[in-house]
């Protein structure tokens, strides 16, 4: 049986590799902000584009710093909109991931600092993290699906990401795996892998073996709160269900393809 597992393992990177990981999950989450800044706006006559936001947004800070209580007093009150708001609002736009990337290759020719951070993992921000957060919005408001413990938002309403949620999300190719360790197990036994635009190969701790076999699918890295980073694979792999179910816990999704995690949480 095909099954999903995700793979997680702490990278070690240097102070300058560290650098680069910040600015681009910092960018990532920008545009992840950004787009959803426009997608909160389709119930207005004139809907703007990427490039018009960023603008406003430079606009709206140079006002934050003369204004500094009375802007966050408004960022506070715009920041979470209301569920119902959102579904009574007649839509006069639609907006797409498609369109939102084509916007996005506009906006990064025009700003220095996108251009230092690679593209794939800018529009996955856009076409995957942000659509999917709008796709599970929908399921729920269509299914009556409420979230547990969230009176405001029970929903779902995608809101903007904080700095505390640091998160990039790269195309299967992006990521390769340079030098794997021959023996796993242990703070010792590193690997070492490549990243777009990262200088020199960055440490990571093979502390358990993927399957050759096994087909790797997307990568995500990710900042806990610890302050370390950790990337996880998503690797597709064949395996003997009745022993499966012994060695790790499963998760039926409404697809019916079942996803595990290697430590034995599902």
């Amino acid at each position: 049986m095909l099954v999903s597992r995700v793979y997680k393992f702490r990278l070690e990177p240097t102070p300058l590799q560290e650098k680069y990981l910040l600015r681009a999950a910092m960018g990532c989450r920008y545009i992840y902000n950004l787009g959803l800044q426009q997608r909160n706006l389709v119930r207005e006559d004139n809907l703007p584009s990427l490039t018009e936001l960023y603008h406003q947004r430079l606009l709206a800070l140079q006002q934050q710093k003369a204004a500094p209580q009375a802007h966050q007093k408004l960022a506070r009150q715009s920041s979470l909109g209301s569920d119902q708001n959102h579904l009574q609002k007649p839509i006069q736009h639609r907006v797409t991931g498609q369109a939102q990337s084509k916007e996005l290759t506009v906006l990064r020719r025009q700003v220095d600092w996108l251009q230092e951070i690679p593209f794939s993992c800018l529009q996955n921000a856009l076409v995957v993290d942000l659509h999917q957060a709008f796709q599970h919005f929908y399921r729920r408001a269509q299914n009556g699906e409420r979230i547990q413990g969230a009176a405001k938002n029970p929903l779902g309403y995608p809101v903007p990401r904080r700095k505390s949620h640091l998160s990039i999300l790269w195309k299967p190719n992006d990521v390769s795996i340079r030098s794997l360790s021959k023996a796993c197990g242990g703070k010792d036994y590193f690997s070492y892998i490549r990243m777009p635009k990262c200088p020199g190969l960055m440490k990571m701790r093979q502390d358990r073996p993927i399957p050759v076999e096994s087909k790797i699918g997307q990568k995500r890295v990710i900042q806990e709160s610890d302050g370390h980073w950790f990337i996880g694979f998503t690797v597709e792999e064949n395996v003997d269900w009745q022993l499966a179910e012994e060695d790790i816990g499963f998760v039926t999704l409404g697809g019916g393809s079942p996803v595990g995690v290697h430590d034995g949480t599902a």
